[in-house]
This record gives structure tokens, C-alpha cells and sequence, in this order.
């Protein structure tokens, strides 16, 4: 290194001197003549100006009285005349600044020349040249470039020296043309294209092209063998190109490469009817009481008509892309009256006693109490049938059933051993399990079991065994 710049410094030091020499050389030889031209032209400055404005009177006389075609060859042919007297003393002067001038041009020539080179880095990578650079951290920025193309496995650098150069500016090379520079002389990679399956490696070539070839050779294998002409694969497909290990880069890829980890996928445009489900819509009414629910319109199904491009793999299903429906029938929706009246009591609810549970009946519609001299475990309530029937208290619905006595009938426990049975029901609205409030709609009068008429048949129990309903119920 030392000897490269002793050369460097005395091939420099040797060129100065000289370019010095020729530029002193010249400034002897052309600085005096030039100073004394320059004198020589400020002293006739005054003849030059004044012999210019006798000319310029002379050409405009010569134009008034002759003509300006006259007056224009005249002068031309003064001026010539002028220039064959002077054409020696031009030549003389040439000669004087000649070595000047040539001087001048030799130190911007040696100028441009030294500017043009620079010291650089000569780059050899495992003993080939691939390149020269101003510093050691655009080979690093190289070889960073080549290991983020690299697809499969790790780029590890080759052995990399570096030699002190004199090279001119523009043979400096990028971080980009370096990186290009190794991957023609590394062994151990090549560029291709890779085929992966599912996220799998299962291909590499250096033309994709002859990749897909073979895809599509697959294909076309399976379209003769099973007349489908909509066909794809059901497999994740992708195509990386990048870097890869040398010995897995190859230049054909056969179909019975890939053929076994492919799976095709046929896909079949089908035309079908399919049901259009109704929808249900409720609509509140205060002529009903809360709790009721009536159906005033049965829904309908409609139909449609769909067009799908439906995708079978082994004959099973996999995908359904819908492309068009059509609706045949428009479907009908069911509405459902939901009641909104607020119960009433046949007698005063003071709050203090239970819920009258038949609505528009009052005491005068009892038909039989408790006891009754036949051992009678209720107070029978007459009412018209499906005449709404309403929990005597907040509590729950622990049971809803049949029997054959007391036919359609439910147990609401109020909790503290008090509970409620209603029985004889032509329907019950409430559900076992379900939370109900004094007052609610529960269920409707009937004539359901052994009875003789429509009524209801109501128990009041206190820790499982009937008791008389009327002091629960405020009569007397």
C-alpha cells in the first residue's frame, strides 16, 4: 500500500513540475508582447475611432450623391485594402500568443485528466473481480441486497478481499451493480422460479413458464380422463422468484413431478330452485290483552331461481359462487297480533289479596268452593270459553301439563310455600321455567278433563296441600 502511494505522489509531483514549466515558459513569452499590444491598441484608440467616423461620413456621402450599392462596394473594397497592410502584423502577433495559448490548453487538459480518476476499492469476490467501490459498506450493502433475494435456506458471503486501485470516477460500481456482480460468479445459487403447494417448496426451474406448462399439462390429463372443461386446482398456488440452492434449480419440471400433491378441482355451472323462507311480523294491538298471540296472516314460502358456478373436488362440494337468483314467488309474510290491553279485575285490587284470575267473571260466578260437602279441592269460576285466564300473583311456572281430572292445567309457585293451580285450561300461553307477573295473561277457559261446563278450576296451596281460596281471594 505504502509503495502505491509513493508512485501515486511522485507521478503527481512529476506531472506538476512540468505542466509549471510549460505555464512559466508561456507567460514569459506572451505576458510582455500582450501588455505592449494592449498599450499599442489604447494609444491608436483615438486614430481607430476617428478613422471610423470618417468612414462612416465618407459611406453616407457616397450613398446621397451615388448611391448606397456604390457606396457599400467602396467601403468593402477600403477595408480590404486595410487588411492586406495589416494581414503582416496579425501574423506577428499570432505567433506571440501562440505559446500561450497552447499552454493554457495543455493545463486544462491536465486538469480534466487527474479529475477524472480516483482512488476506489478493486472488489474480488472467491478470487473473481466484480467491481471497484469508494468503501467496504457498499459491498456490505451488496451482499445484504443478495441475501434478501434468496428464497430457500441462507445466503452466507463468499470470501471477499479488497485492493487499493487508481481508477477513473465513472468505473465506480452501485451497491445494486455488485449484487448482481456476485450472483453471476456465486456457485452456490442461481436464480428461479419456485412452485409452492399448500405453502410447501415442491418445484424449482429458471423459466417459470416451464413451470406452468406442466400445470397446465395436468390439467388437460384430467379433462381427457373426466370430460370436465371448467377446471382449477383446489390447492393454495403460488410462484416466488428469488435466489435459490444451485442444485435444486432445474431447467424442465415433468407433469408426474407434481401431478401426486395437486389436486384438480371441477367446477360445474348449475341451475336450481331454492326456498325463499318467510319472515315473521308482529303487530301490536291494544284489543287484546298482554300475553296473547294470534296468527292474522299464515306465511309463505317463495321461491327463486339461482344460477352458481358450484366447485367439486372427488365429487364433494367444496365451494359455491352464486352468479344470479331470480325470484319466482315472492314469499308471504306471516303476521302475528300480539296484544297489548292492560287486564282488569272483576273486584277491587287492593293489593292485599290475590289477582281475580277470570276475566269479566266476579263472586257471583263461582259455582262450587272449597269443601262443598264433596271434598271439593277448588273454586270453580264459570266463564265463557277461551275467556282469559290471569296469574294471581308474581312467581313461577313450575309446571305445565295434562291429567286426566283436571285436563290442561299449570302450577305457579309464589314463593313462601304459596302456590297457585289453574286446571280445565282450553289453552296455556306460559311455559314451564317462565317468570310471570300478577295480573298476567296466562291462559284461556275451557272445558279440558272431567268438568261440565266451561270454568276454571282454581287451587290455592300452601306447601303442597289445598286450602279455601277465599280469604286469598278477599271474599267474605
Amino acid at each position: 500500500m505504502s509503495k502505491l502511494f509513493q508512485q501515486l505522489t511522485r507521478c503527481i509531483l512529476t506531472a506538476g513540475t512540468a505542466v509549471a514549466k510549460t505555464c512559466a515558459t508561456a507567460v514569459k513569452l506572451g505576458v510582455k508582447p500582450l501588455s505592449a499590444l494592449v498599450l499599442r491598441a489604447m494609444h491608436k484608440g483615438n486614430r481607430v475611432a476617428s478613422r471610423a467616423v470618417h468612414c462612416a461620413r465618407r459611406f453616407s456621402y457616397i450613398a446621397r450623391h451615388y448611391g448606397v450599392k456604390r457606396a457599400v462596394g467602396l467601403t468593402a473594397y477600403r477595408f480590404a485594402q486595410m487588411g492586406q497592410r495589416h494581414v503582416p502584423a496579425m501574423k506577428k502577433h499570432l505567433l506571440r500568443f501562440a505559446p500561450m495559448a497552447l499552454a493554457a490548453v495543455v493545463l486544462v487538459v491536465a486538469i480534466q485528466y487527474w479529475t477524472d480518476f480516483t482512488l476506489a476499492y478493486e472488489v474480488n469476490y472467491n478470487g473473481n473481480s466484480i467491481g471497484y467501490v469508494s468503501n467496504e459498506s457498499v459491498v456490505a450493502d451488496a451482499c445484504q441486497m443478495v441475501s434478501d433475494q434468496v428464497v430457500e435456506n441462507e445466503f452466507n458471503a463468499g470470501k471477499v478481499t479488497y485492493s487499493l486501485k487508481v481508477v477513473s470516477a465513472n468505473a465506480l460500481n452501485s451497491a445494486d451493480e455488485v449484487c448482481q456482480n456476485i450472483i453471476e460468479v456465486e456457485q452456490d445459487i442461481q436464480m428461479g422460479v419456485g412452485l409452492y403447494v399448500d405453502g410447501s417448496l415442491l418445484a424449482v426451474c429458471r423459466d417459470g413458464d416451464v413451470i406452468k406448462n406442466a400445470m397446465d399439462a395436468v390439467i388437460a390429463d384430467y379433462a381427457k380422463v373426466k370430460g370436465e372443461d371448467m377446471l382449477s386446482f383446489a390447492n393454495a398456488i403460488e410462484y416466488i422468484g428469488g435466489l435459490y440452492p444451485a442444485n435444486m434449480v432445474k431447467d424442465t419440471v415433468a407433469k408426474e413431478e407434481i401431478a401426486d400433491v395437486l389436486t384438480v378441482m371441477a367446477t360445474r355451472r348449475e341451475t336450481y330452485t331454492e326456498t325463499i323462507p318467510f319472515e315473521t311480523v308482529e303487530i301490536k294491538s291494544d284489543s287484546y290483552y298482554i300475553g296473547y298471540r294470534g296468527v292474522q296472516t299464515e306465511g309463505k314460502n317463495g321461491t327463486k331461481q339461482v344460477v352458481a358456478d358450484v366447485a367439486y373436488v372427488g365429487g364433494n362440494e367444496v365451494d359455491r359462487v352464486i352468479l344470479s337468483e331470480t325470484v319466482l314467488t315472492e314469499a308471504v309474510d306471516k303476521v302475528v297480533v300480539v296484544g297489548t290491553k292492560r287486564y282488569s279485575s272483576a273486584t277491587a285490587d287492593d293489593g292485599q289479596h290475590l289477582f281475580w284470575p277470570v276475566d269479566g267473571a266476579d263472586v257471583s260466578d263461582i259455582s262450587s268452593y272449597f269443601g262443598d260437602g264433596r271434598n271439593h279441592k277448588g273454586t270453580d269460576i264459570l266463564a265463557p270459553n277461551g275467556t282469559a285466564i290471569f296469574a294471581c300473583e308474581d312467581g313461577v311456572v313450575t309446571y305445565v301439563g295434562w291429567e286426566s281430572g283436571w285436563g290442561l292445567y299449570m302450577v305457579i309457585d309464589h314463593g313462601n310455600g304459596l302456590s297457585t293451580l289453574y286446571s280445565h285450561c282450553s289453552s296455556i300461553t306460559a311455559v314451564q321455567g317462565q317468570q310471570v307477573s300478577r295480573g298476567e295473561y296466562i291462559a284461556a277457559v275451557g272445558i279440558t278433563g272431567r268438568a261440565y261446563g266451561y270454568h276454571l278450576h282454581l287451587e290455592v296451596q300452601i306447601n303442597g296441600q289445598a286450602v279455601d281460596a277465599r280469604p286469598y281471594l278477599g271474599i267474605n
